[in-house]
């Protein structure tokens, strides 16, 4: 911010000339995303099957720094939760109330089958649409006293081998109704519009090559100039009367307020962190070809690295901070076929963080000396993650 006055500029040059000490740095990070792998590496526990990046691939140049956003649901309005009702296919008024706003109104205890968009008035403004929920929002959610309980039905527990040890997962016959790719964009395009989301990046699951009888499309905004990971939107469309058709969809509303800048590590590096962390055990695996036990994990290789945002917590609240965002390419499992994947790791170097280093077990000394650089096309302004909805798209 420029907001200075000459005489104040004169002012601040004798104190900083007469004080030997040194700036402050941005505030120390209590990462979850950084906790977890510290704790998991510290296990020592398998860390076989780990990525590796393809002969041809040469990651980008490391920026000098990158940015943590919080979130902001001021902007979050009835008109703006009514435009996104709209989009979604309801046609009855928004209700507000202390915890959130519903449409139609939520009933408490009393889920039934008809669709309904809840938007909790949390950090992020989160928002879901389906069936199967019933919500107390008569209360602010500070209070613990209300929030939404899901009622759907659980999914069946996996087949368990009779020796014990991983499950596994018999592939089920194709889908009798088949639901598209272009089907799911036919009736994702409008809400993504009404987003403002047009340009997000978008992911499908299962992938185009798969039937499918329900298709998820996950639209994942970019942010100062930054693709994210963890942020979307995602929609889930399925065939109800021959016609694709939402069958849920969750997001936030929040926009994305720029906080601070940290030194970030390279994507090698990052791959490094990734590599060192325990591959958990997978509840499902691949079928051997006699029926019995597991197939080995398949090949992952690393096709391509970009520096992007993901969605984290810190000390519990949600941010999106630095990370290196990977390709992934994995080899066909039981004669099924390749897939095409992404995940991300922070990329906030240790000595911005509150938890000792992994490598020297003491204290990080916390942001005395970073630079107060740009983000290569950041405007350093504070842009949504997910902008405010309105009639006009962002």
């Amino acid at each position: 911010m420029r907001r200075y006055f000459l005489p104040i500029i004169a002012s601040a040059v004798v104190l900083t000339a007469c004080s030997s000490t040194p700036p402050a740095g941005p505030a120390a990070l209590d990462l979850s995303s950084r906790s977890t792998a510290k704790a998991a590496n510290a296990e020592g526990a398998d860390t076989s099957g780990a990525p590796t990046p393809a002969p041809n691939v040469t990651f980008p140049a490391t920026p000098a720094d990158g940015p943590l956003l919080t979130p902001n649901r001021q902007a979050v309005t009835t008109a703006s939760v009514q435009t996104l009702a709209t989009a979604l296919g309801i046609t009855s008024p928004v209700t507000e109330q202390p915890g959130g706003w519903s449409a139609p109104a939520a009933t408490p205890g009393a889920p039934d089958g008809t669709p309904r968009l809840i938007v909790l008035k949390d950090a992020r403004a989160s928002w879901f649409y389906g069936t199967g929920t019933s919500c107390d929002l008569s209360q602010p959610l500070s209070d613990n006293a209300g929030g939404c309980v899901s009622t759907a039905i659980a999914e069946p527990a996996p087949v368990t081998t009779s020796g014990g040890g991983s499950s596994t997962v018999t592939p089920s016959a194709p889908a009798t109704v088949n639901i598209s790719v272009a089907q799911v964009n036919t009736v994702a395009d409008p809400l993504f519009t009404a987003l403002g989301l047009t340009t997000a990046a978008r992911t499908y699951f299962p992938d185009q090559n798969e039937s499918a009888e329900a298709r998820t499309v996950t639209g994942d905004p970019t942010v100062l100039d930054l693709p994210t990971f963890g942020a979307g939107t995602n929609v889930t469309v399925v065939i109800r009367a021959k016609k694709p058709t939402i069958d849920s969809a969750n997001g936030t509303l929040a926009t994305w307020d720029l906080k601070d800048k940290y030194g970030v590590v390279s994507a090698a590096d990052a791959l490094a962190r990734y590599n060192s962390q325990p591959r958990p055990e997978p509840l499902l695996c691949a079928v051997g070809p006699d029926g019995k036990g597991c197939l080995a994990r398949p090949a992952i290789t690393i096709t391509g690295a970009t520096f992007g945002l993901m969605a984290d917590t810190n000390s519990g609240a949600p941010v999106l901070a630095p990370a290196w965002i990977f390709a992934t390419s994995t080899a066909a499992v039981a004669g099924g076929q390749p897939t095409a994947g992404k995940f991300p790791v922070s990329a906030v170097q240790d000595r911005y963080l509150t938890t000792p280093s992994p490598d020297t077990g003491q204290p990080n000394p916390v942001g005395t000396d970073i630079e107060p650089t740009a983000v290569p096309g950041s405007t350093g302004a504070s842009e949504g993650g997910v902008p405010p909805i309105s009639g006009t798209p962002k």
